[in-house]
């Protein structure tokens, strides 16, 4: 018989273990356990300043943590993950898509074509025609 808990651990993609966040020794997140399983979603709720941003920085290697933060074996971290603050501060001319892929794109060690960029755009403007983006 297969071991239930073995099988669940297998099946965790980012796992949290007492993981905390800390400025300038004040903790912003402390003691957090979360297990986030493949194809589940996870919306991280809470007042102002109680620790979301942190939490998801923390995840994402932008800011330093303690405690643990395990990806699944065989996922690429970077590719997986990216952090957005909320008040982006970024240049008028990117579009959302470009801002969003912005900090991915190094990462993942491709380039997007341009292509493939015009069928996004197209996509989330409602403005997709049946022609070429490339003509």
């Amino acid at each position: 018989m297969a071991d239930p808990a073995l099988a669940a651990k297998l099946l965790v993609r980012l796992a949290f273990e007492r993981t905390g966040v800390a400025y300038a020794g004040r903790s912003a997140v402390r003691g957090v356990d979360l297990a986030i399983a493949a194809g589940e979603f996870v919306a991280l709720v809470g007042a102002n300043g109680s620790g979301k941003s942190s939490l998801v920085k923390a995840a994402a290697g932008v800011t330093a943590h303690e405690g643990a933060i395990r990806f699944a074996a065989g996922s690429r971290k970077a590719a997986r993950l990216a952090y957005m603050p909320q008040e982006a501060a970024r240049p008028p001319a990117l579009t959302a898509l470009e801002t969003v892929l912005l900090g991915r794109l190094k990462r993942l060690g491709f380039c997007v074509a341009d292509a493939d960029l015009a069928v996004a755009e197209a996509t989330m403007t409602g403005s997709a025609s049946s022609t070429s983006p490339t003509g």
